[in-house]
């Protein structure tokens, strides 16, 4: 089996930090190569500030990005694994995962709930009037 790179993020620069499309191509290729493309945009989902400004609402300070991962599976598979990955910490809860990496806080939270969402340029985003 041939492994997977994942280059969405800097092809699209999704970030204005480029290390952060860097972070986040590893993030896909990672989760693609242990399950499948269609697995991690189905599970995979940007919220809070993040998601409005991808939906075009611009905001004037994102102070963090919001993930959220719909699979158990996944979710526990990039708990052991994200060590592997370019972060400076990680900050460990049942409920979620704190990285920080290149000067960005990344909050990635488990969800068993069913999240509207949309499709932005390949990447899964919680609906717009769904972010609270």
């Amino acid at each position: 089996m041939a492994i997977a790179y994942y280059t969405g993020f800097t092809d699209n620069i999704v970030f204005y930090n480029g290390a952060l499309n860097v972070f986040y191509n590893q993030l896909y290729s990672c989760l693609t190569n242990a399950f499948t493309t269609d697995l991690v945009t189905k599970n995979v989902i940007f919220d809070g500030a993040i998601a409005l400004e991808l939906q075009g609402t611009k905001q004037s300070k994102i102070n963090y990005v919001a993930m959220l991962i719909t699979s158990e599976e996944m979710y526990r598979f990039l708990s052991a694994t994200i060590y592997s990955l370019d972060v400076s910490r990680v900050e460990k809860t049942p409920e979620f995962l704190q990285l920080h990496v290149h000067g960005m806080i990344i909050r990635i939270s488990l969800s068993y709930r069913s999240i509207p969402t949309t499709d932005i340029n390949g990447l899964t985003v919680r609906y717009i009037n769904d972010i609270k």
